[in-house]
């Protein structure tokens, strides 16, 4: 009996970990998964932030309802299995153009204000991220003032 289990798991197959049942780019995973963690610094992941983490990446990516809950999920997933979020910024540098990059930096301050507040965390996190994907402070400041604007929040800093 104890002969048969170990021949089994020398000759089992791992299993691939799950996915989303929607086959996303890297590139959609990877911004996908900036924007969960910008929401979860402040310790407060709250309603308003993941309504818009889903309408974010539904407008961005072209996603429906169901899809952008599924990248959401899958994400979340991924980026709770890393430790740190270079392997995201790194693929987001990478694959995405330098106006397509200050995009992003403009949807994660829009998630980070989504509560109502930013917190110093969030700020710190945009900042680090925005230089690591080669965003200059001017058009980082540019996409700050343009994610105030479609929140419908004065630009009080």
């Amino acid at each position: 009996m104890l002969g048969k289990f170990f021949n089994w798991l020398r000759t089992a197959e791992p299993k691939a970990p799950p996915g989303p049942e929607v086959d996303f780019s890297r590139k959609e995973i990877a911004a996908a998964a900036l924007l969960v963690e910008s929401s979860r610094l402040d310790t407060d992941f709250d309603q308003a932030e993941h309504d818009a983490i889903e309408r974010i990446v539904q407008d961005n990516f072209g996603l429906s309802e169901s899809e952008a809950r599924q990248l959401l999920e899958y994400a979340s997933r991924r980026q709770g299995e890393v430790y740190s979020d270079w392997v995201f910024t790194e693929t987001v540098r990478k694959e995405f153009s330098q106006d397509e990059r200050g995009d992003i930096v403009g949807m994660l301050w829009e998630v980070a204000y989504s509560d109502g507040t930013l917190h110093r965390f969030e700020a710190h996190m945009i900042h680090r991220v925005a230089d690591e994907l080669g965003v200059d402070k001017k058009t980082m400041e540019k996409q700050r003032v343009a994610a105030l604007k479609r929140l419908g929040m004065d630009d009080a800093k």
